[in-house]
């Protein structure tokens, strides 16, 4: 497997780990999210980057619903990944019509990574505080 540098080659990186992740789920909705995000940190500018950040929202809402009892070290990684999404979110303009993905539904999904991750902040400050 080659490794990716160009934007390019992350964008067929994403593509082939998006393939692979709709018919697989865990741990490769892990590696899709960690494409995406990777991606969008180098070109936060970049032609595919509205698709993936909502993508990248919509499949870290999907880990987070598939853990029915999260783990106190799934707790950490799900705060860590959607900090990560709202810096993102936070840098990335917000597309008009993002190729694939509706409008409607990055707005609906960032809310939800928003809440989501006050409520597990909250959550995780209260284990602490114990």
């Amino acid at each position: 497997v080659r490794r990716a540098v160009t934007q390019k080659d992350w964008e067929s990186k994403c593509a082939l780990t998006k393939q692979v992740a709709s018919s697989h789920g865990e741990p490769y909705q892990t590696w899709l999210f960690n494409d995406l995000t990777g991606y969008l940190e180098r070109w936060p500018q970049g032609q595919k980057a509205g698709e993936y950040l909502g993508l990248a929202m919509f499949t870290a809402l999907v880990m987070h619903e598939r853990a029915n009892t999260p783990t106190p070290s799934d707790t950490q990684r799900f705060l860590t990944e959607d900090k990560r999404l709202l810096d993102l979110a936070g840098r990335i303009p917000r597309p008009e019509k993002p190729l694939g993905y509706a409008t409607s539904d990055y707005a609906t999904n960032l809310e939800e990574v928003r809440q989501e991750y006050e409520r597990l902040r909250r959550s995780h400050e209260e284990g602490k505080g114990r």
